[in-house]
């Protein structure tokens, strides 16, 4: 009597139970596993160059250096660079610069060039007075990163070395939280792409997303390709900087197709 009594109750707790806590998943779903990024690149940069005036005296030092900086800024304003986004730094460093011994010369060996009189005494030339240097940093905010290559060539016409605008650089993002945002939806969405890709070419469709996490798996092929994508990206700038400073999103996504 005592078996039938447990029987009945059982079976009337599993008539008030939910079917679907008891249903298991069909049997033609099958689990499907996305990893996807997105880089959202930096839209602002704080480049720097250093500029150093000559002259005999610190006056005729300071007269180059004005001089170079009005060429900067001219050419700047060619490319669509305003004198707005041009600023000198402080401090101005001064220096001692050794003349070029040999442009010094030349004038001095072409007099003296002739037959060598053997009885005459050598001359010896005294060493030249060294020139005065006087540096300071001139920064370019670019809003517009296409106008890098304007900087690039305004430095070049201007005989400033372009190591300066590779190293010598800030890049940056305007709104790093937006920039975060925007890699997040673009990860996801592409994930979500990569599932509807794989699931049409097996004859099946997303059917629902069970997981969602912002780890990947340990390094592999996919994430070393991604890696030299963004490298390469990074070097038409001929930055390392703008590489570091891209607001990166990984993604992992599990989805369950099934048969169309």
């Amino acid at each position: 009597m005592k078996i039938r009594v447990l029987a009945g109750l059982g079976a009337a707790i599993l008539t008030m139970l939910p079917v679907t806590a008891w249903a298991g998943k069909p049997a033609d779903e099958v689990m499907l596993h996305i990893d996807a990024d997105a880089a959202i690149p930096p839209d602002r940069a704080d480049m720097t160059l250093s500029l150093t005036g000559k002259g005999a005296t610190r006056d005729a030092a300071l007269s180059d250096l004005h001089a170079k900086q009005a060429a900067i800024k001219c050419s700047l304003a060619t490319v669509g660079i305003g004198a707005d986004k041009v600023k000198i730094l402080e401090p101005i460093k001064e220096e001692s610069i050794a003349r070029d011994e040999a442009a010094d010369g030349m004038a001095s060996a072409t007099a003296e060039a002739g037959a060598p009189n053997v009885g005459a005494k050598r001359h010896v030339r005294p060493a030249p007075a060294p020139l005065i240097g006087i540096s300071a940093d001139m920064m370019i905010t670019l809003d517009d990163l296409t106008k890098l290559a304007g900087l690039q060539s305004a430095a070049r016409a201007n005989n400033v070395e372009t190591f300066q605008l590779t190293y010598g650089g800030r890049f940056y993002s305007s709104d790093p939280t937006a920039a975060r945002k925007r890699a997040r939806e673009q990860a996801i969405a592409k994930a979500r792409a990569e599932a509807d890709a794989y699931a049409a070419a097996t004859g099946y469709h997303v059917v629902r997303l069970t997981r969602v996490s912002n780890t990947s798996a340990p390094l592999n092929m996919h994430d070393l390709h991604t890696a030299f994508g963004y490298a390469d990206s990074a070097r038409e700038t001929l930055q390392p900087g703008y590489f570091a400073s891209a607001a990166y999103a990984t993604v992992s996504l599990d989805f369950v197709i099934a048969p169309n």
